[in-house]
């Protein structure tokens, strides 16, 4: 999970590219500013971690528009037309080194709906609601609506705790193996209750700690060997020094990455620094 850079097209800019020359041109025209108002309530409500609070809007406000011609703006326009669909492309390059703003581990290969559009078509082409996920996410999230402010996801275009420590990782030892364990916690209480609940909401929903944890298996196994070497050559610390800098280094580039978290844990042990393991 990593924040982004609010994108720099607006919803009117985005509105009248998918609506150009088609045959109810006039028709969407005519809702647009009953639109707008929707957009700018969501961007106050999002500025105050309150995405909760919204309702869906009425469908009879904007007759002879459907939802389901709001929905399609999606996929029959932001997604297929060449010009419109240079706002989707870009919207999706703007991942972090390519991978999913959920889990930060897939590759980011399609857009997903924060606020789902099966139930908010009004922000079906909203860019400020869509952010680049992997399909594993996004299918895992679906059409999720949160009911309060502490279930629900956090939104990376108006949150940012990039800067704080909050993925953690513990070492599990079973018949001498080692695995490990995935959590989300803030022990020096840098994050509001709320947020650090929804980090974590987020965090089981998206079921993380189970795709980490079977993810681990052939990063432990790259390394193994040559912990094995530096144990040989120095013993316990210098495999605790290694695996402090391979912790370092994975925190320059994400500090609540898999591998900060997995390193970080097993430079903090003791028995992984001893070697007693295997894999």
């Amino acid at each position: 999970m990593y924040s982004l850079k609010k994108p720099s097209v607006s919803f009117q800019e985005a509105f009248r590219r998918c609506i150009f020359r088609k045959h109810n041109e006039s028709d969407f025209k005519n809702i647009e500013s009953i639109l707008q108002a929707c957009v700018d309530n969501y961007e106050s409500n999002a500025e105050i971690k309150s995405l909760h609070e919204i309702l869906p809007l009425d469908e009879n406000s904007i007759i002879p528009i459907t939802n389901n011609n709001l929905k399609k703006l999606y996929s029959d326009d932001l997604q297929k037309k060449d010009d419109p669909r240079k706002i989707y492309d870009d919207l999706l390059a703007s991942a972090k080194y390519g991978k999913c703003v959920y889990c930060s581990y897939g590759e980011s290969v399609e857009l997903d709906h924060l606020l789902p559009k099966s139930k908010f078509p009004e922000f079906s082409i909203l860019p400020y609601n869509l952010v680049p996920s992997c399909r594993r996410c996004n299918a895992l999230k679906l059409d999720y609506i949160p009911s309060n402010n502490r279930v629900g996801f956090v939104h990376p275009y108006y949150e940012d705790y990039s800067q704080i420590e909050w993925l953690y990782a513990r070492p599990i030892f079973t018949n001498n193996f080692l695995n490990v364990e995935f959590y989300v916690d803030d022990p020096l209480n840098l994050i509001s209750a709320e947020s650090l609940a929804r980090l974590r909401f987020q965090f089981t929903k998206l079921n993380l700690n189970i795709r980490y944890s079977g993810q681990v298996a052939s990063e432990i196994s790259d390394i193994y060997y040559s912990l094995n070497n530096h144990f040989n050559k120095g013993g316990s610390y210098d495999v605790h020094t290694y695996l402090l800098s391979e912790a370092e280094s994975a925190r320059k580039s994400n500090l609540n990455s898999l591998k900060t978290a997995l390193f970080t844990c097993m430079a903090n042990s003791m028995r992984v620094c001893d070697m007693d393991w295997e894999i």
